[in-house]
C-alpha cells in the first residue's frame, strides 16, 4: 500500500483517530523516545535509533471506523 497509512489502531484494529494535535505529538515523542532508550540499552544502532516515519496528518472519522484524510484518501 502506498501512501499515509495509520501507524495507530484502536482494540477493533481500525485507525485510532487522537483527541488533539498535542495528544498525537505526544505519541510520536514517546515512539522517540523508546527508540533511544533501545539504542542506550543496546538493542538497536545509533543510527536505527532515530528513524521515526510517523506524522500527523488531519482526517475525518467515518461512521465505519475508517478515517478520509485530506487528499480524500480512505484507510480502514
Amino acid at each position: 500500500m502506498e501512501g499515509a497509512m495509520p501507524a495507530v489502531r484502536n482494540e477493533r484494529g481500525e485507525p485510532f483517530v487522537f483527541a488533539t494535535r498535542l495528544e498525537a505529538q505526544r505519541e510520536i515523542a514517546d515512539n522517540m523516545i523508546l527508540g533511544l532508550q533501545q539504542f542506550l540499552d543496546g538493542n538497536v544502532g545509533f543510527a536505527d535509533a532515530f528513524v521515526n516515519n510517523e506524522y500527523i496528518v488531519e482526517v475525518d472519522l467515518c461512521a465505519d471506523g475508517s478515517v478520509i484524510d485530506a487528499n480524500g484518501a480512505r484507510s480502514r
